[in-house]
């Protein structure tokens, strides 16, 4: 489990999950601890013997599931209304038939019960099937899916931290959502649905966006190199694509006022395999590192054969025509 989302479902507990009168009955949607290199490998851990009830669900039988569904779809083995609180992490993005599970969730909550899904936002976490993986989630399908399941929404965000979150936060651009069952609760009739453009400052709950794609995406640029040492400049959602995705061994060039957007975003937090090191034409530099991660000549690209240059400086053309003659040679 993402460092992000253990952090978005604590934050979660400690500020919604309180009842002086009696433990409160929680159901975990896709609890099965997979991975036993994970020290958060499940949100049991979260909820307190002495405040809560957990019940594990998933598909299959294993490590930390107490209820193991015939169906994903229709849980035969829960009765309507028998809990307070439902929450699932890194789990939505594996449902092939997403809204289905909203329904099911909206249908065994408690009226006035909560629900806090964490789910990979569209930037941040590569594809991994488990058995397979169909979606990335923005607010915006946050909201969707709690107005689809007749909840009410408290919050939505994508990419976004309370003030002075640590760093954590923001690692894989997780998407958060948290709902309440209503007391009159009914699902949408969708032939009388009327659209309503989410009010995400509200929604938000003061949560403050880190602008990953406004800040880096589109004020980015690179070029791809193909085996014949072609240049293929990269469009913004290309940029999307290769850090969503991160399969291509890449430089960075450039060191200077650039470089720190650049790096911390795409490197410091994730520390991907693939990233290689940094490329810059200041001899200076040459031979050094930047946090552990060395500084080239620009003609190591040669034969060192990256799939991608990210061009941090504003002296693009000039680059660009470095990089061609270099691969010429």
């Amino acid at each position: 489990m993402h460092r992000s989302s253990y952090a978005r479902m604590q934050w979660f507990v400690e500020n919604y999950c309180h009842s002086p009168e009696r433990n409160l009955s929680v159901l975990d949607i896709g609890s099965c601890a997979v991975n036993k290199d994970d020290p958060l490998q499940t949100y049991r851990p979260l909820f307190a013997e002495d405040k809560f009830s957990y019940t594990g669900l998933d598909m299959v039988t294993g490590p930390n599931v107490d209820i193991a569904v015939n169906n994903p779809y229709c849980w035969r083995e829960l009765e309507n209304n028998s809990f307070d609180v439902v929450i699932s992490g890194q789990v939505f993005e594996h449902i092939e038939f997403f809204w289905e599970t909203m329904k099911e969730i909206a249908r065994v909550l408690k009226a006035g019960g909560l629900l806090s899904i964490v789910v990979p936002g569209p930037f941040g976490v590569a594809y991994h099937a488990c058995p397979v993986d169909c979606y990335r989630f923005f607010a915006d399908g946050m909201i969707a899916m709690a107005r689809y399941a007749g909840l009410e929404v408290i919050h939505a965000s994508s990419a976004a931290a309370p003030k002075n979150a640590p760093d954590i936060w923001y690692e894989t651009r997780d998407s958060f959502l948290i709902a309440r069952k209503s007391e009159n609760h009914q699902l949408p009739d969708m032939a009388d649905y009327i659209f309503e453009k989410p009010d995400f400052e509200r929604m938000r709950s003061g949560f403050i966006p880190d602008n990953y794609e406004n800040k880096v995406y589109y004020d980015m640029f690179a070029v791809r190199i193909d085996g014949s040492g072609t240049l293929h400049e990269l469009k913004n959602m290309e940029m999307v694509y290769l850090w969503a995705l991160p399969d291509d061994r890449f430089y960075i060039w450039g060191t200077g006022g650039q470089y720190e957007l650049h790096y911390q975003t795409l490197v410091q937090r994730t520390r991907p395999k693939n990233f290689i090191g940094f490329l810059d034409s200041n001899p200076k530099m040459q031979g050094t590192e930047l946090d552990e991660y060395p500084v080239m000549a620009p003609q190591n690209c040669a034969h060192d054969k990256p799939d991608v240059i990210i061009i941090a400086s504003h002296a693009r053309k000039e680059i660009m025509e470095n990089i061609r003659n270099i691969l010429s040679k």
